[in-house]
């Protein structure tokens, strides 16, 4: 798959286009890309995603910075499993937000040769948001290309969307942004040298912390697969400040591996959360930790045994077990 960060990196003939923040690439975005791909293919043209770094709602303070359930680099990764030929990450800046649609649009369907532009419902362009459906449609006149609009996927209790994904992370409800996003929410970061409290009490862990931009997990335990060289874990994963130990300390992660003891220091590690187990809690003693952590462990055992073993973004990559509106 191509990358770039600008129009002029990547030129098409012709090709087809989706437009968007495209933070997670939940079911709801791949319900506007999978048919997109696989009409392209068809017709025998590419096909481009443009999104933005950062995200707009970010740039614009309605979204803290930590808010990213994907990080530029991992969105690619997603992207190209989706089968995307190539992405365009623009940076977004206030040059860019006082841009109108028209300026942006004519840019992007003179350099690659745009037929087809896909949004979802509710998405605006240009400064001011003055790009929304029916100015959209009148600059796809001017510039002949077609827009398609894709109604929302919805759940009976609510709209599919990164907002409600944000919501269940920030209170630890991993099993629900699972089931929005089609895949677990999951980390990547270095493996750092911690203090090794675990390895002296007989749980020695990897320790992370959360990459920069990316969302934070609500502190507490959960049912987590761990990959480092290639490999996959079942592990259990703590994240908190360790009240046990500690009246004040920095947010780590911690992640026990259930059935293997490696040396990860240094090296890049991958958690996919899969469910919660319970809150952050501070114990009288190491003792008390210990038994709870091994009742963690029973409990991650038990859930991990009905996942399957392949359970991954492109496995669920053209699953839509929900409703178009």
């Amino acid at each position: 798959m191509l990358l770039a960060s600008d129009f002029d990196s990547i030129r098409f003939d012709a090709s087809v286009a989706a437009i968007g923040a495209y933070d997670g690439f939940h079911i709801g975005h791949r319900s506007i890309l999978v048919p997109m791909i696989a009409g392209a293919r068809r017709r025998k043209l590419p096909t481009v995603l443009v999104t933005f770094s950062p995200l707009p709602a970010v740039f614009f303070g309605r979204l803290p910075v930590n808010s990213r359930l994907l990080l530029p680099e991992e969105g690619a990764e997603l992207a190209a499993a989706l089968g995307l030929d190539a992405m365009i990450s623009v940076p977004f800046d206030r040059s860019l937000a006082d841009q109108s649609a028209d300026v942006f649009l004519r840019r992007l369907a003179g350099a690659i040769g745009m037929k087809e532009l896909r949004v979802g419902e509710g998405f605006s362009l240009g400064k001011n948001r003055e790009g929304r459906e029916r100015v959209l449609a009148g600059v796809a006149g001017r510039y002949g290309f077609d827009l398609i609009v894709h109604p929302r996927l919805r759940l009976p209790e609510g709209e599919i969307s990164s907002t409600r994904i944000r919501a269940f992370l920030r209170d630890g409800d991993v099993s629900n942004a699972k089931r929005l996003l089609g895949y677990p929410f999951f980390i990547r970061n270095t493996i750092l040298h911690g203090v090794r409290l675990g390895t002296k009490i007989g749980i020695p862990t990897l320790n992370l912390r959360f990459p920069d931009e990316k969302i934070v997990l609500a502190n507490g335990v959960y049912v987590t697969r761990t990959e480092l060289d290639g490999v996959w874990y079942d592990s259990v994963t703590a994240i908190g400040v360790r009240p046990t130990f500690y009246d004040k300390s920095d947010l780590t992660i911690e992640s026990y591996l259930l059935d293997a003891s490696v040396d990860g220091y240094g090296k890049a590690a991958r958690i996919d959360f899969h469910a919660f187990i319970r809150p952050e809690m501070k114990f009288s003693n190491s003792s008390a930790l210990v038994r709870q952590v091994g009742s963690d462990i029973d409990f991650a055992r038990g859930y991990l045994a009905t996942l399957p073993l392949d359970a991954d973004f492109s496995s669920t990559a053209n699953d839509f077990p929900y409703q178009v509106r």
